[in-house]
């Protein structure tokens, strides 16, 4: 008698057990969702002659007369610096390249105020990706591709804050 209720509460023992090991989430240790540290001072409208950036904290658009030129989803912001930084999207439009959608950009800016930056979406006359705007396959490619020391960012527009 005493090996059958041994038996029975070692076997409701492995049941709860294997319960609650695929109750489990296996990834909940190491989520896969990326918390964007987007600073604050970047949200906002900013404006440059005929050109517009909206930040959000969680979207980019560039737009120039009212049109927008490029906008994407920011999946993440990396630090160059006190006052400076990538913001790596993945396009959800680009009026210049219409396959572009789904693929990743940078843009780098610095000099960030309250109420001033400089920014410049990425470019060389050397990437086969259409000078860089047409966005890489890959975010992990966007990321490492676009660089000021790869001299993708030369030409910065100075904007204001709205």
């Amino acid at each position: 008698m005493l090996k059958k209720v041994s038996f029975l509460v070692l076997a409701l023992c492995l049941l709860m057990g294997a319960q609650v090991f695929m109750g489990c989430d296996a990834n909940s240790g190491d989520d896969d969702s990326q918390s964007i540290s987007l600073p604050a001072a970047l949200k906002g409208k900013w404006v440059s002659g005929g050109t517009e950036v909206t930040i959000t904290s969680d979207t980019f658009t560039d737009s120039y007369n009212g049109s927008v030129s490029y906008a994407g989803v920011i999946v993440n912001v990396i630090s160059d610096g006190d006052d400076a930084g990538y913001i790596i999207i993945q396009y959800t439009s680009n009026s210049s390249f219409s396959d572009a959608a789904g693929r990743y950009y940078a843009v780098h800016y610095k000099n960030l105020t309250a109420s001033t930056m400089e920014y410049s979406g990425a470019y060389s006359g050397a990437d086969p990706d259409n000078g860089g705007g047409n966005g890489k396959l890959t975010q992990e490619e966007a990321e490492e591709t676009y660089t000021v020391l790869n001299g993708y960012f030369d030409y910065y527009s100075t904007c204001t804050k709205q």
